[in-house]
């Protein structure tokens, strides 16, 4: 969230009426003025949670079909393991860290993140949307995330999940709510 001089809370976050006001000024469908993308970036649980986020999103960018796991994994050794994560999975730590460091680079990122995070308006954090739809009922997300998985074949996990033919899976589970094609997952 960059703070908006006329918003509560201002120059500090404020989850409880900064945020609030800064989604409705800078989300939704129409054009958020250029002020919403201008000054310093803040993130809910600090310059760690800032940091971690440049790096997983850097990684997804280098390694856009690493980009769950490798997230799944920083953040599971929150925060310094990004470094183990990338040689686990084989990625190239200098560039992602390269990337981390570059200034231009994650304000570009986060803006872009930001602006589709906004337009997305989620409820609240942490938000699952899969495809594009919000998961409101996160109790069963393997059932959700293996009901909407349009792969050649499903994932293993799946097999657990369902048992009977692709074909029978005629309702989707996990109370998904319509949106725009696309997958994003936030926490603000």
């Amino acid at each position: 969230m960059w703070p908006q001089p006329d918003c509560p809370g201002y120059p500090d976050y404020d989850r409880n009426a900064g945020v609030p006001c800064w989604q409705t000024k800078c989300g939704g469908p129409a054009v958020p003025p250029a002020s919403c993308w201008n000054g310093t970036l803040l993130c809910q649980h600090g310059t760690d949670e800032c940091r971690v986020n440049a790096i997983e999103a850097c990684a997804a960018q280098l390694a856009p079909s690493l980009a769950i796991p490798f997230a799944a994994c920083a953040e599971s050794a929150y925060p310094d393991g990004g470094p183990a994560c990338a040689d686990a999975m084989g990625l190239d730590w200098t560039a992602i860290e390269s990337c981390a460091d570059s200034e231009q680079q994650t304000y570009e990122m986060a803006v872009a993140f930001g602006k589709a995070t906004a337009a997305f308006k989620p409820a609240g954090t942490p938000t699952i949307a899969l495809n594009g739809q919000i998961v409101d009922d996160t109790a069963d997300l393997t059932a959700a995330v293996c009901a909407l998985y349009a792969g050649p074949s499903k994932p293993e996990a799946c097999g657990a999940v369902f048992a009977a033919e692709d074909d029978e899976l005629d309702a989707v589970p996990g109370g998904l709510r319509g949106g725009a094609p696309s997958v994003l997952a936030t926490a603000a």
